[in-house]
């Protein structure tokens, strides 16, 4: 993949993978993230490696390592946010 500087007309090359990533990286919606992140470091030994909460302190993107995989999510959108209405008839 390339980067194309209109302004100075060079190429750069863009790499769409983040260092440290693998290929495909799940993107969770979760009711409960925080808990759900609890779980995780109890069950699978998970490392937390992000965690950036909202105004009302619950969890707005949070990213997680088990074993050397990387798993990033969120909890279920609340009203105003785009995908609202689809995360929640998909989660019920």
């Amino acid at each position: 993949m390339a980067l194309v500087n209109a302004k100075e007309q060079t190429t750069m090359a863009v790499n769409p993978i983040p260092k440290g990533y693998h290929t495909a990286t799940p993107y969770l919606i979760i009711k409960g993230a925080s808990d759900a992140i609890e779980f995780y470091k109890k069950a699978f030994g998970a490392t937390e490696l992000l965690r950036m909460a909202q105004p009302d302190g619950r969890v707005g993107h949070a990213e997680v390592k088990i074993g050397d995989s990387d798993y990033a999510g969120r909890r279920v959108p609340g009203d105003g946010v785009p995908g609202t209405e689809v995360a929640r008839r998909f989660l019920g």
